[in-house]
């Protein structure tokens, strides 16, 4: 089944609604299968917070592949297109067309802070309907300061809608696995393994060991940032040990899980050096 295949679903209307009393929108989305919102846009920005599942987001500036514990922030009137091959759980918040230029001007992931998720998780219990001066615009408020201070994270995975490739990707981004290897995948879409080692290269300018370690890293981050603990994590993923995931983390990172979980966590980091950022930026 290519993307377009994919049960269709109508993207929330909070995107279109323009009301500078009402600075933020929320809203919860729960699906319990495979689903796409054709691409679309809308005066209001929007970060979209995974709770469950994954999420790939196409858009004029990149596609992303956007898993647990991460969020997509869109600027206003950006067309994007987002499907998932499984189910998912997300929070939304949509930002008034006239108060989203203090934010990030470009698409791209974020870091969700856990302030920032508490925020948006209060948001959603007190709804839409508040008035000015009452405590849910206080805490539009609030929450407009913490999302100009997101930080926005280096986790381009680029996809392909080339069938075979499209199908073995969802297929590795469903069970991610540093071990894994070429042949097995192209067997099961139909392809030998030196086709999909060209189209790997030709579609997304990567190998097939980078593109993989990329969405692993991805992963990874999501996981540890619901509190699993690192061994458990570099397991699931394949490596033979601990310290061979720590090597990949930090060297696409700049410091090791555990710093990096710590520095999300707003806690002192372990004493081995300073926080290094992690390369790269939103385009």
């Amino acid at each position: 089944m290519t993307v377009d295949d994919l049960p269709g679903l109508d993207p929330p209307a909070y995107g279109d609604v323009r009301d500078r009393c009402r600075p933020i929108l929320s809203f919860g989305w729960s699906t319990p299968g495979a689903h796409r919102a054709a691409a679309h846009s809308h005066p209001r920005g929007h970060i979209i917070e995974i709770l469950h599942g994954a999420y790939w987001a196409d858009t004029p500036e990149g596609t992303w592949l956007v898993p647990a514990g991460q969020a997509l922030w869109i600027p206003p009137l950006i067309h994007h297109e987002i499907h998932s091959r499984a189910a998912v759980s997300a929070r939304m918040l949509f930002v008034d067309e006239s108060l989203a230029g203090r934010l990030h001007p470009h698409c791209g992931t974020v870091e969700v802070s856990p302030l920032l998720d508490a925020l948006m998780a209060r948001a959603l219990a007190y709804g839409n309907d508040y008035a000015t001066g009452s405590p849910a615009e206080r805490l539009a408020l609030v929450i407009l300061d913490e999302l100009a201070a997101m930080r926005p994270t280096a986790l381009l995975i680029p996809l392909s809608r080339e069938p075979r490739l499209a199908r073995a990707m969802a297929r590795f981004v469903r069970t991610p696995a540093a071990d894994a290897g070429l042949e097995s995948l192209a067997s099961d879409v139909g392809a030998s393994p030196r086709t999909l080692a060209r189209l790997f290269r030709s579609e997304t300018g990567m190998s097939f060991t980078q593109w993989k370690t990329r969405v692993c890293l991805v992963e990874s981050i999501g996981r540890l940032a619901r509190g699993e603990a690192v061994t458990r994590v570099a397991l699931d993923l394949g490596y033979a040990s601990a310290s061979g995931f720590t090597y990949m983390f930090r060297h696409n990172m700049g410091v090791p899980p555990g710093r990096y979980c710590a520095n999300r966590a707003g806690r002192p980091g372990s004493p081995d050096g300073d926080l290094v950022s992690a390369p790269g930026a939103m385009p």
